[in-house]
């Protein structure tokens, strides 16, 4: 995690960078958007500062050669609300070094904004664009990965490479180029087909990833599966209702799920 920030001249110098241009193309994370936020704010109206905010990400963008429609005049409306929303919840007399710590450890989750306005149609557009579903097996990196930080285990990396290979159908969710998502189809492909390996990495849960996982399951399993096909799925603890919503039903009590682990 980087250290906070000490002076105003550090943050000043961040404001600087991007108006200038003079700040590189690929550094300019999310931490650096709070801070000109909050620079643009303590010195003009919510107003003014969306004005300046807009016009310095542009021109960077068109700077750099970057495709314009990379910025989203919603978002950034939007962020500009929250950051002042949390302003007003310091003292006003703050200096602007705390302030602009205080609004960096708040708002360090970049979806955030998209918690805080739920009810934001434009917004919701833009979430469902920040992911993308790609039909693919993921990698044993990209397996282990996403099963550690979704709390599962990590499995052998040899028992991986064999098991993924051996996918009926998987899918992948992308987010700015990491997958955050994965789930497959494993069985014999006619008469049993398991749903497995559902996982989601934590930051990106109740973001509809889940969903977008089992949709594309599901569509495959409909298309391939025959009038006595059996689909299989072992639920975690508490998540149940989620794969109820796809007609998965538990079974009876007296009926129960059996495994050996190795």
């Amino acid at each position: 995690m980087e250290s906070p920030y000490q002076t105003e001249a550090e943050i000043e110098s961040v404001v600087q960078g991007l108006e200038s241009c003079t700040t590189g193309k690929d550094d300019f994370p999310h931490r650096k958007h709070l801070v000109v936020a909050v620079w643009y704010l303590r010195h003009s109206t919510v107003e003014a500062a969306f004005a300046k905010m807009r016009a310095s990400l542009l021109r960077f963008l068109e700077h750099h050669g970057l495709d314009r429609g990379i910025y989203k005049e919603e978002l950034t409306r939007a962020w500009i609300d929250l950051v002042q929303t949390e302003l007003d919840q310091l003292d006003p007399n703050v200096p602007l070094v705390t302030a602009t710590n205080t609004i960096i450890e708040r708002l360090s989750d970049v979806q955030a904004v998209f918690d805080r306005y739920p009810n934001n149609l434009a917004l919701k557009s833009e979430r469902k664009m920040r992911y993308q579903l790609i039909e693919r097996t993921p990698t044993v990196e990209e397996y282990n990965r996403v099963r550690q930080a979704a709390g599962l285990s990590v499995k052998d990396p040899a028992a991986a490479k064999r098991g993924l290979a051996n996918t009926l159908f998987a899918a992948c969710v992308v987010h700015e180029e990491t997958v955050v998502g994965i789930g497959r189809v494993i069985g014999d492909g006619g008469l049993f087909y398991d749903v497995v390996d559902i996982a989601v990495v934590p930051e990106h849960q109740k973001q509809g990833v889940g969903q977008l996982i089992m949709t594309a399951l599901m569509k495959y399993i409909d298309a391939n599966a025959l009038p006595s096909s059996v689909i299989c799925l072992m639920s975690n603890k508490g998540v149940a209702p989620f794969y109820e919503k796809f007609g998965f039903k538990a079974r009876d009590a007296d009926m129960p799920g059996m495994m050996i682990r190795k």
